[in-house]
């Protein structure tokens, strides 16, 4: 049956049926049929025993069901589908509605694309017409992006550490085009995003197209989901008949909760003694603050009278893992060498607190942890999910280690908006209302 009757008749006036080509990836399957009717609504053919097979393409045209595509140029929108793609180029539908006409696109002219589906935009970007057919009221064109990078954020002074992992993890991913499983081994991972490797005459990647949902695998141990995004194209082995090719990735959206679990792992790749939100031996973490002066007489005299409540409130924030709280903590065979955490404190802003260390035992630990914590921001501040936009912290000036570093920095920033030290007020309040009111 005929996919598409429109002009058929005409067609079938005009034209004769040749051959059937059934494309095969990279091969054109080419069959010589006997013909026995066609009609406007289809054609009846006898196959023959043999056929041709023409190695035609030197990558692989991916075909695709339920994308819409939208071509604009100088504000004339055109709408249509995507027939396929390959790594460097698509080849559209479009129809033009009185009083829009082809004559409008100017084909020397780059021109900006939308694909879209029920998830909403898949991928924009800018492309140049590499040829078109000549239709008045539908056309095809193939059409190639013009950049082979986008910017998805701001670029950063610090950048994500990167980690090459064994066994390497996997990312697992219906492609938002093709609706087919995609299955591509990770080269390397940060908290921001991952990169892998294709081969150009098989590749499923084109940077700028959104996932909207990925899955990175861990073996059978554990799987993490998010939302990513292609950023990056790069030939990694030039000259080779099929060369390899490096996509980098980026991290859109992700649960806070899977986030967690992967950046505590990533931490502990870089350093064996680092922990992120692990299960805390409560009694060895009391002892650690005591130990170390965090509490002191004066404090503890505050605290004692209530001591049970809080006790209950430290386990709920170090073994039931809320969503509000995160801590850092560096240890070895169990015992306590630096400690920092942080709690959701307003919508988007986060309070950092409890900084403590032994020094007798590590020389290390507090920078450590304070390392830690602002690698963290730095992987999560642009995922919306983990509500962080603001952080800050404690500060007391005669404090010699908190003047040095936050007031270091804030003092060599010179900018109140970026950061600023602010002078408030504190004093204890104890409940003397009659409960039973």
């Amino acid at each position: 049956l005929w996919q598409d009757t429109k002009d058929i008749r005409q067609k079938l006036k005009t034209a004769k049926l040749e051959n059937l080509q059934i494309p095969n990836g990279q091969t054109l399957i080419v069959v010589k049929p006997e013909v026995i009717g066609i009609s406007e609504r289809g054609c009846r053919l006898r196959l023959p025993k043999e056929c041709y097979e023409i190695r035609k393409r030197r990558v692989h045209r991916h075909y695709c069901s339920d994308v819409n595509v939208q071509l604009i140029q100088s504000s004339a929108e055109f709408s249509g589908r995507l027939i396929d793609f390959s790594p460097s180029s698509f080849r559209i539908e479009i129809q033009a509605e009185p009083p829009k006409s082809f004559h409008w696109i100017l084909s020397e002219a780059p021109v900006t694309i939308l694909l879209t589906n029920d998830n909403g935009i898949l991928y924009s970007g800018d492309c140049k017409i590499v040829r078109q057919s000549m239709g008045k009221k539908r056309r095809k064109m193939v059409l190639k992006p013009i950049r082979g990078s986008i910017q998805r954020f701001k670029p950063k002074e610090f950048r994500s550490r990167k980690h090459r992992l064994t066994p390497s993890p996997d990312v697992i991913f219906k492609h938002p085009l093709t609706k087919r499983m995609v299955t591509l081994k990770v080269t390397d991972l940060s908290g921001s995003g991952l990169s892998v490797e294709e081969n150009e005459s098989k590749s499923v990647l084109i940077p700028g197209l959104i996932i909207p949902e990925m899955e990175l695998r861990f073996g059978s141990s554990f799987k993490i989901s998010c939302t990513s995004q292609v950023i990056y194209r790069q030939v990694i082995e030039e000259g080779e008949v099929d060369p390899k090719l490096k996509f980098g990735l980026a991290f859109l959206d992700m649960h806070p909760e899977d986030l967690k679990l992967l950046l505590g792992l990533l931490h502990q790749t870089n350093d064996a003694k680092s922990y992120v939100c692990n299960t805390v031996d409560l009694d060895a973490l009391w002892n650690f603050f005591f130990e170390v002066g965090f509490i002191y007489p004066k404090k503890y005299a505050y605290i004692e009278e209530n001591k049970v409540q809080i006790k209950a409130i430290y386990k709920k924030l170090y073994t039931e893992s809320p969503s509000i709280a995160r801590h850092y903590i560096y240890q070895e065979n169990g015992r306590i060498l630096g400690h920092m955490a942080m709690i959701r404190f307003y919508h988007r802003s986060w309070l950092i607190h409890h900084h403590a260390a032994n020094r007798y035992a590590s020389t290390k630990a507090g920078l450590v942890v304070l390392s830690q914590i602002s690698r963290y921001i730095n992987e999560v501040h642009n995922i919306y999910s983990h509500h962080l936009d603001y952080v800050f912290c404690y500060f007391q000036p005669d404090n010699k280690f908190p003047d040095r570093v936050f007031g270091g920095v804030s003092r060599n920033m010179k900018n109140q908006k970026g950061c600023s030290l602010d002078t408030f007020a504190y004093f204890h309040f104890k409940n003397t209302f009659n409960n039973e009111l």
